[in-house]
């Protein structure tokens, strides 16, 4: 580095030691962040990181289907420059168009003619994980197999996390501490072990249950590389084929409050045979599968609404799922975790004080975007949670335009660069895509839902 790089880059530092609690994607793209403003950063994980592709145990839903939205990938290849590049180069698929994708929303086939102006990556969330840390800035270490035990400081302020390692506990100090543990929330008990009251929090029920078993079969015709088939009000349930680095597929079904897929490979096959092309099933026939299905049970989404705590102590901030959880079904996750970090770049940019604040206010619009397109989940039965007053004249408004999405590309590109979290919900109101779900208009469904075979 040149004396005038080295220089505007020590000016840049606020701190002496930033921690990280959690090595998820959330933690590794926070600790990303917190690198170019801090003499060290050390992230803290519970788990021993595997070097060979597999789960951890920490992240049970590592085994199901993952995808890296469009601005997911955007952002990430932003925090860890040559990212992008990097998986290409690993084999990782990519989705820059529909032409490869069968992909059936609220019992509409979407043109395949359509483009999302910015490509979709399918790894592995292992795989994912792994070439995150490879990029890790220098001044970046890991402690592994290390347990937080609780955080350091009072109700004024925070100054580290109390850990344990081996059987024995110490005390890490640190300028800023940054929660990225996950959707368990522990943040909120260390809290109160602080005389400090827990956030507010949102949630909706949704009783989910995903199974997912990887194999290896011949790509079907026509090149496909995923074949998706959301879950409708009439039919709660779903399945996804994707594949991935490796030459490997994942088969993935999902669904709802009382249709729950079975956990085995003959149910997932009775499944594919149900809803999915000859061409795809003849392949899924040959397939081998490379280990057993593995269910995972997700209950509820929560937002802890840390943007309005009005007592967080200075030097904590939260981020990931223990800020905000979604349903995975959306792959918002990583996404929204890339997007909070570079909101952080930017709120360290500018000074160390008031962070935590700052940076919960900076992300609050963002959130609230992802967090209400994930409110059409109470469409399904079994779901619960508050229900806002146009929520039901959204959804058939929503619906309509997928319906459009069948016969009008440019409504396709729209609605999925709208979920791709490229674009803000309201381009869904453009005069042309509200014409054409109005030419399109929607088709009587059935009353009753359907159960999965």
């Amino acid at each position: 580095m040149s004396g005038s790089l080295a220089g505007a880059a020590q000016s840049a530092k606020r701190g002496g030691h930033a921690l990280v609690l959690g090595g998820s994607v959330a933690g590794m793209c926070a600790a990303q962040a917190l690198a170019g403003f801090f003499e060290r950063v050390t992230v803290v994980d519970r788990d021993l990181l595997p070097t060979d592709g597999t789960n951890r145990r920490a992240v049970p839903q590592g085994t199901q289907l993952h995808l890296l939205l469009a601005r997911g990938a955007v952002d990430m290849d932003l925090l860890f420059p040559g990212l992008l590049a990097d998986l290409r180069s690993c084999g990782v698929p990519v989705l820059s168009d529909f032409s490869t994708m069968h992909l059936d929303v609220a019992g509409h086939v979407q043109r395949r003619d359509a483009s999302v102006g910015q490509p979709l990556y399918l790894p592995t969330r292992p795989f994912l994980e792994s070439r995150l840390r490879s990029r890790m800035a220098d001044n970046v270490s890991i402690r592994q197999e290390t347990e937080v035990l609780g955080l350091v400081g009072d109700s004024g302020r925070v100054t580290g996390a109390r850990v344990r390692s081996r059987g024995e506990a110490a005390d890490l100090a640190a300028d800023l501490v940054v929660d990225a543990t996950g959707r368990s929330g522990r943040c909120v008990a260390w809290l109160r072990e602080l005389a400090v009251p827990g956030p507010s929090e949102e949630h909706l029920d949704v009783d989910i249950v995903y199974s997912a078993g990887t194999v290896r079969m011949p790509i079907p015709p026509g090149v496909d590389q995923a074949f998706l088939l959301a879950a409708t009000p009439q039919r709660p349930w779903g399945l996804g084929i994707l594949r991935q680095e490796d030459d490997r597929w994942m088969v993935n079904a999902y669904g709802y409050a009382g249709h729950h897929p079975g956990g085995d490979q003959d149910s997932l096959m009775a499944l594919a045979e149900t809803v999915t092309p000859t061409y795809w099933y003849r392949a899924l026939q040959t397939a081998q599968w490379c280990g057993p299905v593995v269910t995972m049970h997700y209950p509820r989404t929560v937002r802890r609404r840390y943007d309005r705590h009005g007592s967080l102590p200075e030097g904590l901030l939260v981020m990931g799922d223990a800020l905000c959880s979604f349903n995975p079904i959306y792959a918002q996750g990583m996404t929204v975790a890339a997007i909070e970090a570079l909101r952080l770049r930017r709120c360290l940019g500018d000074s160390l004080a008031d962070v935590g604040r700052r940076f919960h206010a900076a992300t609050r619009r963002e959130l609230d975007t992802v967090w209400r397109l994930g409110l059409g989940d109470l469409r399904y039965p079994g779901v619960s949670g508050s229900r806002p007053s146009y929520l039901g004249p959204l959804n058939r408004y929503v619906e309509a335009v997928q319906a459009a999405g069948a016969r009008d590309p440019r409504v396709t590109r729209t609605f999925w660069r709208v979920t791709g979290l490229l674009d803000p919900p309201q381009h869904l109101f453009h005069p042309r895509v509200i014409t054409a779900a109005a030419r399109h208009g929607l088709r009587v469904r059935p009353a009753q839902p359907t159960a999965a075979p």
